[in-house]
């Protein structure tokens, strides 16, 4: 009994063990040359945790080595460090979540792109994990985007770290109702991706009623599900937690997880074009 108890007791304490700062910085500066997203261009998203598997600097080679994808990605992090986030040709915003009291890195979640957006702005909730331990965060960000005849538009991407630990989806429903209030006031092309934590069918529910109105792009490859962890409280591993949703875009071919042991995670890369 105590085995089986000692795990929990171990994450309470690490859940615990932390600094909140939920608030957002521009944390590398954008390049100049570019005015706007292409009308095709290219969205990644990756929980970068690395669960003891790798280093940050062998995460941040990955991550360079993506970013020369083409067409230029957008680039949507969670559980990112601010060392993850100079790489060449992007700036990045960064909205901080929390920071471990024995260290002075700061994790959340972040946006990286070739060009500067309009606005960004955290999406932040009361809720905690387990009720009183770590905050998860949101980001959203407006970039220009150019037409095929040269036309300016504006698409809305979002990143998100799911709240986790909790039997009720009380805590990720708040957040997509937050989402969701931003995805009706925006006019526009959009894309919702990142780490949703949907390891139920009543959790991916809560998601996809939150984002009406998009579809979800289907994945090519492998796909890594909950956490032996949550899987204890009835996480179902054959349910995918990284996906990506859009709305007002054109799918250039399904999106592909991209291989990798660096993470618990793999990243997960699509390509739209703006009809």
């Amino acid at each position: 009994m105590i085995k089986r108890i000692l795990p929990f007791v171990a994450m309470l304490f690490l859940l615990t063990s932390c600094t909140l700062l939920q608030d957002i910085k521009e944390a590398a500066p954008y390049p100049d040359g570019q005015a706007a997203l292409a009308p095709t261009f290219t969205v990644i998203t990756w929980n970068v945790a690395k669960g003891n598997e790798s280093s940050g600097e062998e995460v941040t080679e990955m991550l360079k080595t993506l970013s020369n994808s083409q067409p230029s990605p957008v680039m949507a992090l969670q559980e990112a460090t601010g060392g993850m986030l100079d790489l060449p040709g992007r700036g990045a915003h960064f909205a901080r979540s929390f920071r471990w009291w024995w260290s002075d890195t700061d994790t959340g979640v972040a946006l990286l792109a070739p060009v500067a957006p309009f606005t960004a702005r955290p999406i932040t909730v009361k809720k905690r994990e387990l009720g009183f331990a770590t905050s998860k965060v949101g980001l959203a960000a407006v970039y220009p985007l150019s037409g095929r005849d040269g036309t300016p538009h504006r698409v809305l991407i979002i990143t998100l770290h799911g709240l986790n630990f909790e039997l009720s989806a009380r805590g990720l429903s708040a957040q997509m109702a937050a989402i969701r209030e931003m995805v009706a006031a925006f006019r526009g092309p959009a894309v919702v991706c990142g780490d949703f934590n949907t390891w139920s069918n009543r959790r991916l529910a809560v998601v996809t009623e939150a984002l009406s109105g998009f579809t979800e792009a289907p994945v090519h490859g492998g796909r890594p599900g909950t956490s032996r962890l949550v899987a204890l409280i009835g996480g179902d591993s054959k349910l995918a937690i990284d996906r990506i949703f859009y709305r007002g875009l054109r799918l250039e071919g399904p999106a592909t997880a991209v291989p990798t042991a660096l993470s618990d995670h793999v990243p997960v890369m699509v390509r739209f074009t703006l009809p």
